[in-house]
């Protein structure tokens, strides 16, 4: 994000003799740029699954990993061996953004995907 900071400098007040100096912050500026689950798999992000092992089994992403919420503490040198951006992804969002903060405490770029249903109809669209 970028916030830039204008100087205004020695204003003449209306013909007056008076001059105003004053400064400015300006927020406007501010540039976001966010990218789309869709867009950070194009970019190469790894999609990790952190449902239970039964859970995976029944349905999952295709090309996903599991790594159950359970056990990503323990297996911390499994997401930093990934090298890429990681996607988080459950049923509904709550346990990868519980991984999510975790995983960002240990420097480790990830994102909350939400849904493994959502996160699979983004590369469905991809294809």
């Amino acid at each position: 994000m970028i916030n830039e900071t204008l100087h205004v400098a020695n204003i003449k007040c209306g013909g007056c003799a008076q001059n105003i100096s004053s400064k400015l912050s300006i927020l406007t500026a501010k540039k976001k740029t966010t990218m789309t689950i869709q867009e950070r798999i194009q970019n190469g992000a790894k999609v990790v699954d952190v449902r239970t092992s039964e859970e995976f089994m029944r349905r999952k992403v295709t090309g996903s990993i599991n790594i159950p919420l359970n056990e990503v503490q323990q297996r911390i040198s499994e997401f930093k061996a990934i090298g890429a951006p990681i996607i988080l992804c459950c049923l509904s969002g709550g346990r990868s953004g519980q991984a999510l903060g975790f995983l960002q405490a240990q420097g480790i770029e990830c994102y909350n995907g939400g849904g493994y249903m959502d996160v699979d109809g983004a590369i469905s669209q991809d294809a």
